[in-house]
């Protein structure tokens, strides 16, 4: 019987497991193809290189607004956007 290998990309949501959240990967743990960021991108995701998509429509305006958000960044109905 031969064995065959399947590759299964990681896709994060929001933080990758195990990265700190303001450092990102420091201890040389798994990097995702690909991340969801919520709401915002995290200090951890600067420098990031794989695919990154941000998913948080549902920020009130005006709280995005106090936060400094800009929401004009989603078109239409979208509840995600392409960053990277």
């Amino acid at each position: 019987m031969s064995q065959h290998s399947v590759y299964i990309p990681i896709v994060s949501i929001d933080i990758p497991s195990g990265w700190d959240v303001d450092k990102g990967n420091t201890q040389s743990l798994f990097y995702p193809e690909m991340v969801v960021s919520l709401t915002w991108p995290k200090q951890c995701m600067k420098g990031y290189t794989g695919l990154h998509y941000m998913g948080g429509r549902f920020v009130p305006n005006e709280l995005a607004t106090s936060m400094g958000i800009d929401m004009s960044i989603y078109k239409g109905a979208d509840s995600f956007v392409k960053l990277i």
